[in-house]
């Protein structure tokens, strides 16, 4: 979802930035920026297999503990904000990693895995979900005994229970991997999924909403007119003036969050599901509001099977719909027909929501947890076994979570450093420890080969940054200045880049900021002469660029570059102009020696002469 909330509290960018990022996400709050200012780098358009360094100024941004980078075409596009990348089933859980496959443990008696196996539980992550050579998975969801994906092509697969036709292929086969596809009309692209009870739902790229499975009191939202099973997805028809951004559905009720703020529900009204102040009507189709708290406006939605949950632009959780088990978290047990706060420690605003059957999550801002509802099988996650809190408990064992998903028995959270942990009921193995057996405080996974969480999720402890020279992570800045390196790979895309970072906060809140066309790349360089290797037909000469003549001579070496019959002056001594520099000077060095002898011979000439007539037998001697 586009967190408006988020992206008003950071409104100046000084000196923009780089970082991913994981994962986008109706995970922890995310605010976007597109940013104008440049960074202060030293280079600005840099050649294959070259480095960048830039210096980064964050000091706009208070408790920034970490910082993740990525260059990414300027042309890309960018995935869908509301993105899932963590799912519960009823007895199964899946992730998906950052390479873009997905993992599934637990439950197998559907083929829910998806690894295509023959219905063997799994107590950790062994195996992968089965797609096809080249696929990527953006999204996945659970619910009940069934699993769907969404495909880097914005194509959707669904697989498992299909009593229904809950997998939306017009067939109610079983199926225990993604082999089929959602047959959407005209091959329309999927932005977000949601699954609820028996029944699932989809927003597709030209924001139109679509659902398809068991129409039980309208769930569908397809009118009354035809309240049969729909096998293949079917057009909702919401208001021409607002956009949805988020659909959440439950066991026969279905909610929307607009772009707008608002909340729309329809399907069966029994226990105040709708949450506009009535009971006991069933809505065929998306007719009425939310009565959200005066002024409020929702930022995220997340619906369990007969109550809703939204967080809202102050921070604040309201909840709406049956409320048996204290789920709603008022400190009362009364169902309730519009929305009411949820009793979150005072001055800790929320910054994300799940609700599951029986109990209810959030993680707040300051990135500790809080669960509420039935405690069955320590679904909790606080340390006890049982009972029923009708208020937010705290789980001390989780307090670097940025997304949370809860199901019948059990609950699993991600971390923002990519791992996933997991607690409540164990039976068939879908905490993913190992073992079986129940635990009533969070575990973590049984796997450590990779991290969860898509690219702009959260930040991975290693691998991610090893896998392109593109991306990366700062751990720590000097006065408010990050350091920003890269070194840019042989293969990359000759191209303009964007700098997508990702400021993961103190308690795991997240901002994103995007520096648009930041940096340009162009084809290798080897010598560094300035002319790209391909252009180069010397690419590892720097004084040489160009042979006209194709005699393997550079031109600037070459005494005849349009002559490919020779390169250099004839080789005799008279004809070398090399020999005859050299013969110059010998000679000159001959003649300066005659001269300088000349000159002696003259001046002994001129020199006086003894006299044998004064000492004709030489001077006298004394004796």
């Amino acid at each position: 979802m586009r967190n408006a909330f988020w992206l008003a509290k950071s409104t100046r960018i000084q000196a923009v930035l780089c970082l991913s990022l994981m994962i986008l996400v109706p995970m922890h709050s995310i605010a976007q920026e597109s940013a104008t200012s440049s960074l202060d780098c030293n280079e600005e358009v840099v050649n294959q297999a070259e480095s960048i360094q830039c210096d980064l100024d964050l000091s706009e941004y208070v408790g920034t503990s970490t910082i993740r980078f990525e260059l990414v075409p300027a042309d890309a596009s960018r995935d869908a904000d509301q993105s899932s990348v963590l799912a519960t089933g009823s007895a199964h859980s899946c992730g998906i990693l950052e390479n873009g496959s997905a993992m599934c443990w637990g439950l197998d008696n559907y083929g829910q895995l998806g690894d295509g196996g023959d219905a063997i539980n799994r107590n950790k992550p062994i195996s992968f979900v089965s797609i096809s050579d080249g696929e990527t998975i953006k999204q996945i969801y659970a619910k009940q005994s069934r699993t769907c994906i969404i495909l880097d092509d914005d194509s959707a697969s669904c697989w498992g229970f299909n009593e229904d036709g809950q997998s939306g292929d017009d067939s109610t086969n079983t199926y225990k991997s993604p082999s089929t596809k959602v047959q959407f009309p005209g091959s329309k692209g999927v932005q977000s999924l949601g699954m609820g009870l028996k029944h699932t739902c989809a927003i597709m790229v030209d924001d139109s909403l679509m659902c398809w499975g068991l129409d039980s009191h309208g769930a569908l939202g397809n009118g009354d007119s035809d309240s049969t099973d729909k096998y293949t997805p079917q057009q909702v028809v919401t208001p021409a003036d607002r956009t949805v951004e988020k659909v959440a559905p439950g066991a026969t009720h279905t909610c929307i969050l607009m772009d707008d703020g608002g909340v729309m529900c329809w399907g069966r009204d029994n226990v105040g599901q709708l949450g506009n102040g009535g009971t006991g009507d069933t809505s065929h189709a998306p007719s009425t509001n939310v009565e959200l708290p005066e002024g409020r406006a929702a930022i995220d939605i997340s619906v369990g099977d007969h109550h809703s949950c939204a967080l809202l632009d102050n921070g604040s959780i309201t909840c709406w719909g049956q409320n048996n088990h204290g789920q709603i978290g008022d400190n009362t047990t009364t169902n309730a027909l519009v929305p009411v706060y949820a009793q979150l420690p005072v001055g800790s605003p929320a910054a994300s929501v799940a609700a599951g059957p029986f109990s209810t999550c959030a993680i707040l801002e300051n990135g500790s947890a809080y669960c509420w509802g039935h405690n069955n099988y320590g679904r909790l996650g606080i340390g006890v076994f049982g009972g029923i809190y009708h208020t937010p408990m705290f789980l001390e064992d989780g307090t670097d979570f940025v997304k949370i998903s809860a199901n019948y028995d059990h609950t699993c959270g991600l971390s923002e450093n990519g791992s996933i942990s997991c607690w409540g009921r164990g039976k068939y193995g879908q905490l993913g420890i190992g073992q079986g057996g129940d635990r009533n405080f969070p575990h973590l996974l049984d796997y450590n080969s990779a991290p969860f969480a898509s690219i702009t999720g959260p930040a991975p402890v290693g691998l991610w940054e090893d896998q392109s020279g593109l991306h990366g992570r700062v751990l720590t800045g000097e006065n408010d200045v990050w350091k920003i390196g890269l070194e840019i790979p042989e293969t990359a895309d000759i191209s303009s880049y964007d700098l997508r970072i990702t400021l993961l906060k103190i308690g795991g809140i997240r901002e994103e900021i995007v520096l648009e066309n930041t940096l340009e790349i162009l084809e290798k360089d080897t010598d560094n002469d300035g002319v790209v290797d391909s252009m180069d037909a010397f690419p590892s000469d720097p004084l040489e660029t160009i042979d006209t003549d194709g005699d393997g001579v550079g031109d600037n070496a070459d005494a005849y570059p349009s002559d490919s019959t020779r390169s250099s002056e004839e080789s005799d001594i008279f004809g070398s102009s090399t020999y005859l520099f050299i013969a110059g000077i010998l000679l000159a060095v001959l003649v300066t020696l005659l001269l300088t002898r000349t000159k002696k011979y003259e001046h002994e000439e001129d020199a006086p002469k003894p006299s044998r007539f004064r000492f004709p037998r030489g001077p006298k001697q004394k004796f």
